[in-house]
This record gives C-alpha cells, sequence and structure tokens, in this order.
C-alpha cells in the first residue's frame, strides 16, 4: 500500500483523521510515521492536544500492523487493546509519530498465532516526536482476529 492510499483509507473510513489532518510522512521499513498539524489538534494552551497525540500514537501502531498483516495476505480485524503514553515534553507544532517495525521473531510468533488460532496479540513502541525531540511514548498491545475479508 503506498502513503497516498494509507492516506486516503484513513479520512475514509476513521473520520476523526480527517479532523486530525493526519498524514503519512514514512511507509516502508524500518517503520511508518504519520503526522499531524498543530493547528488542527491543539489545545487551550496553544500546545498539542493529549488526546491528538495518544490517538495519532495509537493510530501509527495500528496503521503499521493493517499494512504488514495485507502484505502478507492476512485478512484480520486490528484493535488497540492495552496502551501506556508518558508525556516528556510539550509539542508547540507540527507532530510525527512512528512506530519501528517489530522485531522479526515477534512479528513471526504473531502471524503464527494468527494463522494457527485466529486471533493473536503484539505489543509495539511508538515514539512520538516535535522538534526533532521526543514528546511521547506509547507502548501498546495490538489484538487482531482473522476475517474472511478486511477492510
Amino acid at each position: 500500500m503506498e502513503a497516498k492510499a494509507l492516506e486516503n483509507f484513513f479520512h475514509e473510513q476513521i473520520p476523526l483523521t480527517r479532523h486530525m489532518q493526519v498524514g503519512v510522512a514514512e511507509l516502508g521499513p524500518p517503520g511508518l510515521c504519520l503526522s499531524a498539524p498543530l493547528e488542527a489538534n491543539a489545545n487551550l494552551h496553544g500546545t498539542a492536544f493529549g488526546g491528538s497525540i495518544a490517538s495519532l500514537a495509537v493510530l501509527a501502531g495500528w496503521a503499521l500492523l493493517h499494512t504488514r498483516t495485507r502484505s502478507a495476505g492476512i485478512n484480520c480485524s486490528i484493535v488497540v487493546q492495552k496502551s501506556e503514553i508518558s508525556y516528556e515534553r510539550a509539542i508547540r507544532g507540527n507532530f510525527t509519530s512512528c512506530c519501528i517495525e517489530p522485531e522479526n521473531s515477534a512479528w513471526d510468533k504473531f502471524t503464527r498465532t494468527l494463522q494457527k488460532r485466529g486471533k493473536s496479540r503484539i505489543t509495539l513502541d511508538v515514539v512520538v516526536e516535535y522538534d526533532n525531540q521526543v514528546a511521547a511514548r506509547l507502548q501498546a498491545t495490538y489484538a487482531a482476529e482473522k476475517t474472511a475479508s478486511s477492510i
């Protein structure tokens, strides 16, 4: 899937991404990065709203799994099961959220379990950056369940 196609998919299937003006900044090894402008995600203090930061981080992990499973020919539904975020500095401009590809062993275990049991989980780490510095870190567990067809 190309970056523009993924961005269009978000905007059509996940309305919040249109309002947040989510863009795909990088797609492919070593991971997936999304971007968002401050203007569409600002709070009353003129910094990025914590909910927007968390949403962009969760979405980066989900998108990485979505693109990887589709590329592998696996039809599944993916949801975030659990997440924990830490905010390390205020974001005063446009920001990105990057999810690095999981280790091969983690990916192999995830796909093997998904194929064998019809469902699986994987934990991913996501970093949110602003001005070339880490602004937040998210660790999230995603659950996947095989389906006959996938969105």
